[in-house]
């Protein structure tokens, strides 16, 4: 069957400010364009440490898009499509080698980042679909390298909406016709 591969929709990381929020696609704006909730991921990586010991990450956290305002332009933010799924996918590639785990949440904070509740996992092994095999094959191989990993979301019907990565790479190496500069080797 056929799947759709996607990348969530989403601004990035950016700097709202007045006259600007409009052009830029801001969050309240992004939330009409996906047509519901989003998502704001942490942009720091590593956990925080507390005085008492505990280690935590920032999850991510799952908002309704008109609560936004423009507090938001003190700091740089990521905000993304909220993407209803059945379970994700970590997907590690060696080489050619590609070894995919389902990560399946049972609780609510874990069905919105499953790193926030490890207790509520459980995790099976996954079929990956041809065209996701060929998008990061073609992502690695693009850029020469021989490990990468990647996180998809697997809707209730199948699709697998993955890391933005793929999507222009693999567009260009299924496409022949495709020109620029990804479409060319970098030099050895």
């Amino acid at each position: 069957p056929h799947r759709e591969v996607r990348g969530p929709r989403g601004i990035g990381a950016f700097e709202l400010r007045d006259d600007r929020r409009k052009q830029s696609g801001a969050p309240g704006v992004l939330g009409h364009q996906v047509g519901g909730a989003v998502i704001c991921k942490p942009l720091m990586g590593g956990p925080l440490e507390y005085p008492d010991g505990r280690r935590t990450g920032v999850p991510t956290t799952l908002i309704n898009p008109d609560t936004i305002d423009d507090s938001v332009s003190l700091t740089a933010h990521l905000f993304q499509e909220w993407v209803p799924k059945s379970h994700e996918v970590r997907l590690t590639v060696v080489g050619t080698d590609l070894f995919a785990a389902e990560i399946h949440a049972g609780s609510d904070a874990a069905r919105v980042d499953w790193r926030s509740d490890y207790d509520a996992l459980t995790y099976d092994v996954s079929k990956v679909p041809d065209d996701v095999r060929t998008g990061v094959l073609g992502w690695l191989e693009h850029f020469r390298l021989n490990f990468d990993a990647f996180d998809f979301a697997v809707t209730p019907s199948g699709d697998w909406v993955g890391d933005v990565r793929v999507q222009p790479v693999r567009r260009v190496v299924l496409d022949p016709e495709q020109d620029g500069p990804a479409h060319r080797r970098a030099p050895r």
